[in-house]
């Protein structure tokens, strides 16, 4: 299952948007007959729309689609999850691309998010199944080549969190995600202590703390716009 396909005639259609992101609606393509020609977009298996018990939109693979599609896998906790980046993204201002590829296949973003003045991206992944610190190094390091910088997110505790810019999160109100873990801010403190002749030069002695409960938007939000650094 994914939350893009592709219509032969008018290109993605991304289910998290309203209007498909090509002025369709949902009714158009949702257990409708007859039914509309739609395609994965990795690995072009013929798919169909469908909605989760909790109202998730999505595409889901037709019978006989490849097992080794890396699409087909994903699990609708995934599926929202994304779901719930690329929706913070785009109430940052910014634009989303969902399950975006870079040249030649090289990477797949689960959010591909690009400024209004295209000039930073950021690839904003879904990570909640399995995988070692080395994975994460390397698939950060592809993004890195071409100029994006990436977050990862995960529902449970990984040992990669905190090794790359990453965030815990734990679902919250229905769609929506609080951040348990990955933000912190440095608290600063009054100078008490003497060095010698010579006060402290900075004036102030200060420590950090994590930021808990924190609603994933804001989270994204304040990456986007530079007031929470990697």
């Amino acid at each position: 299952m994914s939350l893009t396909a592709i219509d032969p005639d008018l290109g993605i259609l991304d289910a998290t948007q309203s209007d498909l992101g090509c002025g369709r609606d949902w009714a158009a393509v949702h257990r409708v007959r007859p039914r509309p020609v739609l395609l994965c977009p990795a690995c072009h298996h013929r798919v169909h729309a469908k909605l989760s018990p909790g109202g998730v939109r999505f595409f889901a693979h037709d019978a006989g689609a490849s097992r080794q599609c890396a699409l087909a896998g994903e699990s609708v906790a995934h599926h929202r999850l994304k779901l719930a980046l690329a929706t913070a993204v785009r109430s940052a201002g910014h634009h989303a691309s969902v399950e975006a590829s870079g040249p030649g296949g090289k990477w797949r973003a689960d959010v591909l998010s690009v400024s209004p003045d295209r000039a930073k991206r950021w690839a904003w992944e879904a990570q909640l199944s399995a995988a070692t610190s080395a994975d994460i190094d390397e698939r950060t390091a592809r993004y890195a080549a071409d100029g994006i910088r990436v977050c990862w997110v995960s529902d449970r505790s990984r040992n990669w969190l905190g090794t790359a810019p990453s965030l815990l999160v734990r679902p919250a109100n229905v769609g929506d995600y609080a951040v348990e873990a990955g933000p912190a801010r440095f608290v600063t403190e009054e100078c008490t202590c003497s060095h010698g002749h010579r006060t402290c030069p900075a004036g102030r002695h200060g420590h950090w703390e994590r930021d808990r409960e924190v609603p994933l938007g804001g989270v994204v939000v304040s990456i986007l716009n530079a007031t929470l650094l990697p």
